[in-house]
């Protein structure tokens, strides 16, 4: 009886990212987020553009979501139905999500910023990555997904690639008629690199995932028929 729970509750979990709807908002978000954070004004991408893409971005997919995901698999809602029920189970992961913006954040908090400004914040794309990486791999061994857990360990390679440990913490000159006078900080670098590289891989596998779901959920006859 317990392995029978154990698993519907695991078959819960697979639900909400075996179809990679999951790696595909997040590849669309850190791809926009590294659009609004790039050092240099060149490609001119207005902010306010990738805010709101930012925000709209996980309306967009739930909306997609409701399209494809519930006709083929159903409605599956793991969350408790009051709202007393539902604060109980998050509070918890608000006050692990404020430990982890303060762990991102602490090379900003306890290291000097060097001769160039910039010594704590190279610092922070590192501790981001790994993070995120820890997020992942919770989530891959939660829903026993092995794609999640090859992207936690990307993450955490390209944490470890891009911060000073592998490429210094130099700061770079930019001058030409478009930008007369620009510096760009590592810390610009790593973050925009991070943010671009991991919406590739976040795509790519997202990507893959959601056609192998279509593949072997196809459209049930009758709304076929309807269609």
């Amino acid at each position: 009886m317990k392995d029978r729970i154990t698993t519907a509750i695991q078959g819960v979990r697979r639900y909400h990212f075996e179809n990679g709807f999951f790696e595909l908002m997040f590849g669309i978000i850190f791809f926009f987020g590294g659009v609004l954070v790039k050092p240099l004004p060149i490609p001119t991408i207005p902010p306010w553009l990738s805010i709101a893409c930012l925000i709209l971005t996980p309306f967009v997919v739930l909306y997609l979501w409701s399209r494809v995901v519930y006709p083929r698999s159903g409605y599956i809602n793991n969350m408790p139905g009051t709202i007393k029920k539902r604060l109980s189970r998050i509070w918890p992961f608000l006050v692990l999500e404020i430990f982890l913006a303060l762990l991102i954040v602490s090379p900003l908090l306890l290291m000097d910023s060097g001769p160039n400004g910039d010594g704590g914040a190279s610092w922070t794309t590192f501790t981001f990555g790994l993070v995120m990486s820890l997020f992942f791999a919770f989530l891959g061994f939660q829903s026993r997904l092995r794609r999640l857990v090859v992207v936690a360990l990307i993450s955490a390679g390209l944490a470890v690639v891009l911060s000073p440990l592998f490429l210094g913490s130099q700061s770079y000159y930019f001058s030409n008629p478009q930008i007369p006078y620009w510096v760009v900080y590592a810390s610009q670098i790593f973050i925009t690199a991070y943010f671009l590289l991991m919406a590739l891989v976040l795509t790519l596998s997202g990507g893959i995932a959601f056609l192998t779901y279509l593949h072997h959920n196809p459209l049930p006859l009758e709304m076929v028929h309807e269609q």
